[in-house]
């Protein structure tokens, strides 16, 4: 089982704009896709994995293409996208890690200013980060003075004071 990255990208703007990216970014089942910004080639094996598969594909297997692109194992799950009052909101769960390719190319296709904030479920990194027109402009990462606001958040409880929800 990995440990599950929750992301949040904030966004404002044009209602008609908001509705049009998160149209843009979700795949034919309703939820955020990868595909939509960095579409895996055919040429990737999309079966089982097994050792022996270097040989025979080399990095042609799902699993070494999506890390090498999207920069995590799986595509995004547990998503949300919501536009509500101006303000846009795409919340998903990735597998270990944060997908900055797919952030960036987000950050460089849209080039509009936006909220990025993450946090892993096993406390190992978290952040909030601030992009404008394709660049990071701010990151505040694994800092302790964020890191119980940012977890209840993302993650929907407290910490400190709750148990982990069942």
């Amino acid at each position: 089982m990995p440990n599950h990255v929750t992301n949040k990208i904030t966004f404002s703007g044009d209602i008609d704009l908001l509705n049009k990216i998160l149209d843009e970014v979700k795949g034919h089942n309703g939820a955020i896709d990868f595909n939509s910004l960095i579409p895996r080639p055919l040429s990737v094996y999309l079966g089982n994995t097994c050792m022996t598969d270097d040989e025979d594909f080399g990095q042609h297997t799902w699993l070494e293409w999506n890390r090498a692109n999207w920069g995590t194992k799986w595509n995004a799950y547990e998503c949300k996208a919501e536009v509500s009052n101006g303000k846009a909101e795409l919340s998903f769960d990735t597998a270990w890690s944060v997908p900055y390719p797919f952030i960036i190319a987000f950050a460089n296709k849209y080039g509009l200013d936006f909220t990025h904030k993450y946090f892993d479920e096993g406390h190992n990194f978290w952040g909030v980060e601030e992009w404008s027109d394709g660049t990071r402009v701010k990151r505040n990462k694994s800092s302790e003075d964020i890191r119980r606001e940012l977890h209840l958040e993302l993650k929907g409880w407290d910490y400190e004071a709750d148990e982990e929800p069942a």
